[in-house]
């Protein structure tokens, strides 16, 4: 059965102050870390090396001591592979050059004294480091003066790609520490 149920009298209600809302919270912005202020010990534009103009400074180093130069470049604390993209691509004058990150993961993964010596990463590069060896003071090293001695003053070949050489019966050509090519008998 249903009845009326007696519901009692509601106590009057007093009006409800409107509630006043607070703007949205503001949302973080990500703040992009800073660059670090360029360390003058990596500035070598006020160095200028013969022939760089028509950037044709002739290479004294093989391509594997380029490549310990960048391993031992990248290790500092505040250089990183784009800062030295930056600093190689820099080092092109007359044909400037963007220099990318696959172009030296390449050359990086390269091995023998002159694989990778058409890159330009590697005239860059080689460039970069002897001004760099200028603007610290050092001395050139026994190698050096041995590849200078070995190659002459036109420096290492950067065209050249491998490729094959003819060779006498019961000879094989065989390549040195400083790249030059030399047949022996068998």
């Amino acid at each position: 059965r249903r009845g009326v149920v007696a519901v009692p009298a509601a106590a009057p209600v007093a009006p409800v102050a409107a509630v006043v809302s607070e703007p949205p919270a503001k949302r973080w912005k990500q703040v992009a870390p800073k660059r670090p202020v360029e360390n003058p010990i990596y500035v070598v534009s006020d160095i200028h090396l013969e022939k760089e103009e028509r950037d044709a400074v002739p290479v004294f180093d093989t391509c594997d001591d380029i490549r310990i130069k960048i391993r031992a470049f990248l290790k500092q604390p505040d250089c990183t592979q784009a800062y030295l993209l930056r600093k190689l691509s820099a080092q092109y004058i007359l044909a400037p050059r963007f220099l990318r990150s696959p172009q030296v993961n390449t050359f990086m993964r390269q091995k023998g004294p002159l694989e990778g010596s058409s890159s330009g990463i590697f005239y860059a590069a080689y460039v970069y480091f002897e001004k760099l060896r200028i603007k610290q003071g050092k001395k050139k090293t026994a190698k050096r003066e041995e590849m200078e001695r070995k190659w002459g003053p036109g420096g290492v070949d950067r065209t050249a790609g491998g490729g094959a050489f003819w060779c006498r019966p019961g000879e094989v050509p065989v390549q040195d520490s400083c790249g030059c090519i030399s047949f022996q008998r068998r």
